[in-house]
């Protein structure tokens, strides 16, 4: 059953190497592999959905930070392991700056020009975390190393 979604063509084939470990632990050898392709698709897929189930939940697993821009907000979470914690930069809609493109090195010229807000709270997880990851990941964050985290929290 598929938890996450399944790694496209091109995910597979950069993850190649792990596939064939996947596929090993499966005691699934190149021959066998080939076979189960050409003769039974269903199941192909079924491994190929596993495969990527143990992908997305180990990256989901090993977030710590994640990162939402838009024009006019900043939202960056940590992800520890029963909830997230948000730290928040929100900027007046009448500013001509866009916080899509700021980073780590630009933000305190932005914060002493703009009028802005930046806050904190906090999430318990409803699902296990990784699905909570997923669910923010689809809905436009990405994994980061935690540096703009770290500097908006330093602001509060």
């Amino acid at each position: 059953m598929l938890r996450f979604k399944c790694l496209s063509s091109e995910e597979l084939t950069v993850l190649e190497q792990q596939f064939v470990k996947f596929l090993a632990a499966q005691s699934i050898l190149a021959p066998d592999w080939v076979k189960i392709k050409e003769t039974d698709p269903l199941q192909a897929q079924e491994i190929i959905e596993d495969f990527s189930n143990v992908v997305y939940g180990t990256v989901m697993s090993d977030a710590l930070f994640l990162e939402c821009k838009t024009r006019y907000t900043l939202y960056c979470y940590q992800c520890l392991n029963d909830r997230f914690v948000l730290v928040a930069l929100e900027i007046d809609q009448a500013s001509q700056i866009d916080l899509r493109h700021v980073d780590t090195g630009n933000i305190s010229a932005i914060v002493a020009s703009a009028k802005l807000q930046v806050y904190t709270t906090e999430k318990p997880y409803v699902k296990p975390k990784e699905d909570e990851v997923f669910a923010m990941m689809e809905s436009g964050c990405e994994i980061t190393d935690g540096g703009m985290f770290k500097v908006l929290g330093l602001m509060l």
